[in-house]
């Protein structure tokens, strides 16, 4: 007899997220005799088992046995649903067009998270007006808006006519979380002309 069933379609845990690459495991049984036996995987996202003539793996399994089959998926960076519709199917005349068991699956993929980055919150300093010769702190608040953390080389910059000195060094290599805002301290001194 020609005959297998599909036993399960199972995703990872946690869910998919947009860009990222995952795993579908299909768990196949051969309930017929010894053959080759192909699993379609008909998919809209990416997977590493497409091939010119279909996404599929083929295996020879003997009767009764089970075996898992792995599919490789990224779905695109927007995220969103992918209805998969699998097949197992023969080939007993040489053409695998012979259907043993379809199953289709809804997936969903969260969008990719928005990468790190750096917005200055707000910019104050400590002293107004300033007198030649006084030191004074400029405070910067920085935000990551990113939904990943991320590590930023914070700093001030000056123009080139300005009559003001920066008297501390850039804090590098400053780590965020996602969301995160966090204030510098600069001090800064004001020079005569």
């Amino acid at each position: 007899a020609i005959t297998a069933e599909i036993l399960s379609i199972s995703a990872p845990n946690p869910a998919y997220v947009g860009g990222s690459k995952s795993t579908v495991t299909v768990q196949v049984k051969n309930t017929g005799d010894t053959r080759d036996l192909r699993v379609y995987f008909n998919t809209g996202w990416t997977c590493d088992e497409r091939k010119a003539d279909g996404v599929y793996i083929q295996r020879n399994l003997t009767s009764g046995q089970s075996s898992d089959f792995v599919f490789h998926v990224t779905p695109p960076d927007a995220g969103g649903q992918d209805n998969v519709k699998v097949d197992v199917s023969a080939a007993p005349y040489g053409i695998w067009d012979w259907v043993l068991d379809t199953e289709n699956k809804n997936f969903n993929a969260a969008p990719k998270p928005k990468a790190a980055a750096a917005d200055v919150t707000s910019v104050s300093d400590s002293k107004d007006p300033v007198e030649v010769g006084e030191t004074f702190v400029v405070t910067v608040a920085v935000k990551n808006t990113g939904q990943q953390p991320g590590t930023f080389d914070i700093g001030l910059e000056l123009d080139a006519i300005s009559n003001l000195q920066i008297l501390t060094a850039n804090r590098e290599n400053q780590s965020f979380t996602a969301g995160q805002t966090l204030r510098f301290d600069f001090n800064v001194k004001a020079n005569g002309p």
